[in-house]
């Protein structure tokens, strides 16, 4: 029976190579496959890579210039993942791709700006090319022809059973499709069954830790398991990233944990061949930020192998990372009121744009998102984070860029 190894890759930050996040309420990205012939493939979001992993050791940018959320594979090693993208200051734009065995990329959906024609996050395909995403509280089925339809949920939260929209859910984290064809999700704490058909059907609840034992922000936020994967007898693999471990949940319901990681890393991401787990996993510590990812083996046997840590390897020459330069200034400086922070961007980045005060106390947040190639103009207006207006002084504008960061200096005079 062929079906789907999917793998999600959510969040907006997380993956980062030498890189520091200036956010704690934050999401680690999160997507790993492996095909039939042993080439691993992860997400890297804020380096805007899908790595690849050969056999031999060697290290490859499959697909570059790309802001993903989540990656899956078919049983022909067709690899999927959306694209997350701005347009200027308008977007997100969502679009759906595959890449076949031989590097060859098709776009399957158009990138569309309505999460209700299609939103990216949470996707898998069935054998008939049919596409299931997750769209708010609901689970939306887009045929090939571009058809959609609801298939379970509603408008409006909640844990009910049942089929199409009478059934309701919480918080979906992860989404996967089984053995038997069924979709399996995570939803809140726990672990749900739904039919191609929209029955849905509860299996374990409880999932989670409350509070977490060992969490992975200081302040246990995000306290969530962000991916899953069934293996053939239909055991399921939990990667409880609020928590730190790796649990499993038997085809009778039993929960065990596999693995339980040591801090600064947490697992995001996980999936199984041949006996073998293959876990993703990120970092975050409070001086850096999010860094990593790295991959880790661990055998039948129980010994465990960290096979590659982004930010620690010699990438090959051919990897075609993009190396965006940038530049920071502001006008006019010094100012009373008001000022305009300008930067430009030579390519696609992930971005971090923050005030500090002089003690180097973070202040406000002006920009953390996903930007194309550009220049792009922000007004500060000498308030803080609570809306609160700031005394004179010198402050501080960090612009982190792929972990490279310039400062520059504003001058406030009341």
């Amino acid at each position: 029976m062929a079906y789907l190894k999917s793998f999600f890759a959510l969040s907006a930050v997380g993956l980062v190579l030498l890189s520091s996040a200036s956010s704690v309420a934050a999401h680690a990205g999160w997507g790993i496959v492996v095909t039939s012939k042993g080439h691993i493939y992860f997400a890297d979001v804020d380096n805007l890579t899908i790595w690849e992993l050969r056999p031999d050791g060697s290290l490859h940018a499959a697909v570059t210039g790309v802001w993903t959320h989540h990656i899956f594979l078919d049983d022909q090693d067709n690899l999927y993942y959306e694209r997350e993208e701005y347009r200027g200051n308008v977007g997100p734009y969502y679009s759906l791709w595959r890449r076949s065995p031989s590097g060859e990329r098709t776009l399957l959906i158009s990138p569309v700006m309505n999460r209700e024609e299609y939103g990216g996050e949470y996707t898998v395909v069935d054998a008939a090319g049919n596409i299931y995403f997750v769209e708010g509280n609901r689970i939306v089925k887009r045929t090939p022809e571009g058809g959609l339809s609801s298939l379970a949920g509603g408008q409006t939260s909640g844990h009910e059973d049942g089929q199409g929209d009478q059934a309701r859910f919480g918080w979906i984290t992860g989404m996967t499709l089984g053995p038997d064809s069924a979709l399996y999700v995570i939803d809140d704490d726990a672990l749900r069954k739904v039919t191609l058909d929209g029955v849905v059907t509860t299996l374990v609840r409880g999932l989670l830790t409350e509070p977490a034992d060992d969490p992975f922000f200081p302040d246990g936020s995000f306290n969530r398991i962000w991916d899953l994967f069934l293996d053939a007898d239909g055991t399921a693999y939990l990667a409880y990233h609020g928590n730190r471990r790796l649990l499993k949940v038997s085809p009778e319901g039993t929960l065990t944990e596999v693995y339980h990681a040591a801090a600064p890393w947490s697992p995001t991401g996980v999936t199984v061949d041949n006996g073998v787990v293959y876990i993703l996993e990120t970092a975050w510590q409070e001086d850096i930020g999010h860094f990593g990812p790295r991959v880790r083996r661990l055998s039948s046997d129980g010994a465990l192998t960290t096979l590659v840590t982004i930010g620690e390897v010699d990438t090959k020459e051919d990897a075609g990372l993009p190396e965006p330069s940038f530049h920071l200034e502001s006008a006019p400086n010094p100012f009373q009121d008001r000022t305009t922070i300008s930067y430009t961007l030579t390519a696609p980045a992930h971005i971090h744009l923050s005030l500090y005060d002089s003690a180097g106390r973070l202040m406000k947040r002006l920009v953390h998102a996903y930007r194309n190639a550009g220049a792009y103009h922000v007004a500060w207006d000498g308030t803080d984070g609570g809306g609160r207006r700031v005394g004179s002084g010198v402050y501080y504008c960090r612009l982190e860029v792929g972990g490279r960061t310039v400062t520059h200096s504003l001058v406030l005079m009341r």
